[in-house]
């Protein structure tokens, strides 16, 4: 027994042996310039310069990690590893190598970290500029304070700025505060590497109007609740001296408060800001409300007088067209065109991006008819609309009906084409049933809808638009050439 449980420990000293990189030539190799290489042995990356006598470790990996090095600046090498728990978000960590000695930090961000620069401070602290989620969400910058082991300090956020120049974020003030540039080369301000608290004067501007100023500040203190440092939006009203905080969240929720959509008429500012805040400033009052059904905002626009619409995804699904309340009044009938959304009088325009203009009423669809609701698809004498009327009707009118009929659950697919501009026929019959031409790819699918989707037939031979049709139990069409083709359905 004795001899066999020596023989386990050395086996199992030789595999971690093999694990351990004992020389700057062990490894896989991920990166090689300038002096430096970055290899893989085992669970841990290793770094090695130009006088590195042993590897240097440089991370150790917690699972199915994706680390990647960013590039060298100043004499350091730079890199990032971003780690997704089996719980879901994202753990990011930076850090830097400069042939001997190393510097990490870990992002503040819980759900996404796309880094977009980093730059390193002579005492080892590190300033980074972070994507969060998506354009929309704004650009993070932050500090990390110096530190030189595994251990890795959290980054304490500074500012969420929107159209961030990337390259530009650097130290400044003696290297007690960071700057950057704006896309359209605006110079943006300087923050103390401590954190801005909540003032007046602090923070990013959100919007402004006669004198009110709404801003997001990230102000060193922890989200109520959380373990997280807060993120806060803010107002000051003219001759206020403090600020009053109109909504909070942790920053590691990465649901900043950056302004997503801002719209002016006459003495009135209507604004978007984060995924689901809203705001209009009549004058210098401030009318403030968080739309918790949203999953995400997207536009905001307003007449002259009366209140604003919204557009944006509905938690439960759907993307629509609501009031300033809240309250959806019709779909958007795909996806949303950037800045198309308007309002005049009392009808409400926009655009979807597989090119249709739409339009409702303010007040919701009165009358159910073939030019109601939003347009999915029209061509060939076929249109295919929805209607919002407290549920979503789905709804098709064929070539020459006064009346639509009910589509039976087909929207989804028809939606799914759509976007893909690949939908070239739709043909209805009076009980619902629908049949559809797409390309896809190369080749020319015929199908029917139902509960799910029926595949008929599939041709390279082209179609003619406006030939589809249902005739009894067959689909008929017309190929490029104008032949006559069908298929049983």
């Amino acid at each position: 027994m004795t001899r066999i449980a020596l023989l386990t420990l050395i086996v199992f000293g030789l595999l971690a042996s093999a694990a351990e990189a004992r020389t700057c030539r062990d490894g896989t190799t991920v990166y090689r310039e300038a002096g430096f290489r970055v290899f893989k042995a085992g669970p841990a990356w290793y770094g090695c310069g130009k006088d590195t006598k042993s590897p240097v470790r440089l991370y150790t990996a917690e699972g199915e990690d994706e680390f990647r090095v960013l590039g060298r600046r100043a004499g350091r090498l730079l890199f990032v590893d971003n780690f997704n728990p089996e719980g879901g978000g994202d753990i990011a960590t930076v850090g830097w190598f400069d042939g001997r000695r190393i510097g990490l930090g870990e992002l503040a961000g819980g759900s996404y970290n796309k880094v977009l620069d980093v730059v390193v401070a002579p005492d080892g602290g590190m300033g980074v500029a972070v994507e969060t989620n998506d354009h929309d969400s704004g650009t993070r910058v932050g500090y990390v304070r110096p530190h030189r082991s595994e251990a890795r300090p959290l980054e304490l956020a500074l500012a969420v700025i929107s159209g961030y120049a990337k390259g530009s974020v650097t130290f400044t003030d003696g290297g007690g505060a960071l700057t950057w540039r704006h896309a359209d080369g605006r110079v943006g301000r300087s923050v103390p590497l401590t954190g801005e608290p909540v003032t007046c004067t602090s923070g990013t501007t959100v919007a402004e109007n006669a004198g009110t100023r709404v801003f997001e500040v990230l102000p060193d203190r922890k989200q109520p609740g959380s373990a997280s440092q807060a993120d806060v939006l803010a107002v000051c009203e003219p001759g206020a001296t403090t600020p009053r905080e109109l909504e909070s969240h942790g920053v590691d929720g990465q649901n900043h408060f950056a302004l997503r959509s801002l719209a002016r008429a006459g003495s009135r500012v209507a604004f978007v800001a984060g995924n689901r805040s809203v705001g209009l400033l009549d004058g210098p009052a401030l009318d403030f409300k968080s739309l918790p059904d949203f999953f995400e905002l997207h536009e905001i626009a307003m007449g002259d007088a009366g209140e604003p619409v919204l557009a944006g995804q509905l938690k439960a699904g759907g993307n629509v067209i609501a009031r300033y309340s809240g309250e959806a009044f019709a779909a958007i009938g795909g996806d949303l065109a950037q800045g198309s959304l308007a309002l005049t009088g009392d009808r409400v325009t926009w655009r979807t991006t597989q090119g249709y203009a739409q339009s409702a009423p303010l007040a919701g669809e009165t009358t159910l008819d073939c030019g109601s609701g939003t347009t999915i698809f029209d061509a060939g004498g076929v249109r295919v609309f929805v209607v919002l009327d407290r549920v979503t009707r789905e709804l098709g009118c064929a070539l020459g009906a006064s009346e639509p009929v009910e589509l039976r659950g087909a929207i989804w697919r028809l939606n799914e084409l759509a976007r893909g501009r690949r939908l070239r026929g739709v043909a209805i019959t009076p009980d619902g049933t629908v049949a559809l031409a797409a390309k896809i790819g190369t080749r020319w699918v015929f199908s029917v809808l139902g509960r799910k989707e029926q595949v008929l037939a599939t041709r390279t031979d082209g179609f003619a638009v406006g030939s589809l049709s249902i005739d009894g139990e067959r689909v008929r069409w017309r190929n490029r050439a104008g032949g006559v083709r069908s298929a049983r359905r």
